[in-house]
C-alpha cells in the first residue's frame, strides 16, 4: 500500500469514528462531541492532581513527558 493510500484509509478511518450515525457524513454535532471528548480525555490526563483544572506545572510536565517519548521513539 502506497503513501496516498495509507492516507486515504486513515483519513476514512477518522471520519467513520466522527461519523456516529454511519451515513458517511459528518455532522457537525458529530465533530463537535468529538472534540468535546478528545480535549477532556487530554485535559483529564494531563491533570495529574484531579482537581479537574490543569495547572502550569502539570501542563509544563506533560509537554515535558510527551518530548520525551518523541526523543525516545526518534
Amino acid at each position: 500500500m502506497g503513501i496516498k493510500e495509507s492516507a486515504e484509509k486513515l483519513i476514512k478511518d477518522v471520519a467513520a469514528t466522527i461519523d456516529a450515525n454511519g451515513d458517511g457524513k459528518i455532522e457537525i454535532e458529530d465533530l463537535k462531541q468529538t472534540i468535546t471528548k478528545v480535549v477532556n480525555e487530554g485535559a483529564a490526563a494531563i491533570d495529574a492532581n484531579g482537581d479537574g483544572r490543569v495547572e502550569i506545572e502539570e501542563a509544563i510536565n506533560a509537554l515535558g513527558d510527551r518530548a520525551k517519548e518523541v526523543g525516545d521513539a526518534a
